[in-house]
């Protein structure tokens, strides 16, 4: 279990040293890792898509970086009562349209607002 990006970083270069270039498909599950680390150290205990939006919870922001993110992320929906943000997506995450499962464009968005809001 990975409490810090710090520790991520410093089993990636393990990796790296003893196998060499990462696939692709490890990298994906990195940058996941990475997400996971940073929200846990932010206190949230859920991150996850919900249609066109990204869920993240609990969220008490400052009326500051709310007005940001509804600039930033237009249609974005906070829930005071339930502390929760709801993060607007321009579009749909392609897999809801029917393409291929394996499209991770979402990944690099979520770590973009992640990196956005806190």
């Amino acid at each position: 279990d990975v409490k810090e990006g710090s520790e991520l970083k410093t089993i990636v270069e393990e990796l790296v040293d003893r196998f060499g270039e990462m696939p692709q498909e490890a990298q994906t599950l990195i940058q996941i890792a990475h997400i996971r680390a940073f929200a846990k150290g932010k206190g949230l205990t859920e991150v996850m898509i919900q249609g066109k939006y990204l869920k993240l919870s609990p969220v008490v922001l400052p009326e500051s970086t709310e007005l940001k993110i509804a600039r930033m992320y237009p249609g974005t929906v906070v829930k005071s009562a339930t502390r929760a943000v709801l993060v607007a997506r321009k579009v749909a995450p392609n897999w809801l349209e029917g393409a291929e499962v394996g499209d991770t464009s979402i990944i690099q968005w979520t770590a973009e607002v992640l990196k956005t809001i806190f």
